[in-house]
């Protein structure tokens, strides 16, 4: 079995697509893309989110650390930069 995602601006060529891939294949159409290979994907009007959060979860139960102990995070946590944050490093 091969996991498949088509995306396109244009639905006509989308389905048109799909019509070609049944007539080759057995496909089955899953409908809007909610996950893929382990991501989460939302949409709003801004645009299409992906979110990794089943991934790692996945990968923390498969290694068994789903309990483990967390360690500090060297970073900040909740920051929230913008483009005008910081100086610009030089060209090199």
């Amino acid at each position: 079995m091969d996991d498949i995602l088509l995306t396109r601006n244009d639905l006509t060529e989308i389905q048109r697509v799909k019509d070609f891939l049944l007539q080759q294949f057995r496909i089955k159409d899953l409908g809007d893309l909610k996950y893929f290979l382990g991501i989460e994907f939302s949409r709003s009007k801004a645009g299409i989110y992906m979110f990794q959060r089943k991934y790692t979860l996945d990968i923390l139960q498969d290694t068994r650390l789903t309990c483990a102990l967390t360690n500090k995070f060297l970073m900040e946590q909740c920051l929230n930069l913008t483009p005008d944050d910081g100086e610009f490093l030089p060209n090199m």
